[in-house]
């Protein structure tokens, strides 16, 4: 799986109506990243690389979320949740711990 099937699936979980713009465009900006994501040692900073010039004050919970997703989904869990606000929450988990910004517990009901 390459990095931009990756992000265009996160994209999908966390807006599945298309409605939120910023989450578009994390997505457009992996179109054309073909690398096996696999083969990026830092899948992570390359996405917070693209999170820090698409929401350089960091409040759009929305694309914070898809970013932990791809993440989620880039490591290829032996026992994937199969629903969306599994694959969610595992996400949050993996990408924040138990220190989960309240911009993102909010946007993702874990309040």
């Amino acid at each position: 799986m390459t990095v931009a099937q990756v992000v265009r699936e996160a994209a999908g979980i966390v807006d599945p109506t298309d409605q939120d713009a910023l989450v578009g465009d994390l997505e457009r900006w992996f179109e054309d990243d073909d690398d096996p994501v696999e083969a990026v040692p830092d899948l992570d900073r390359r996405i917070a690389g693209a999170l820090d010039e698409l929401d350089p004050e960091d409040d759009h919970p929305g694309m914070s979320v898809a970013a932990a997703v791809a993440i989620y989904l880039a490591t290829r869990p032996r026992h994937e949740p199969r629903d969306r606000d599994a694959v969610i929450r595992q996400a949050i988990r993996l990408a924040y711990g138990n220190d989960v910004p309240a911009g993102v517990a909010g946007w993702a009901g874990l309040q």
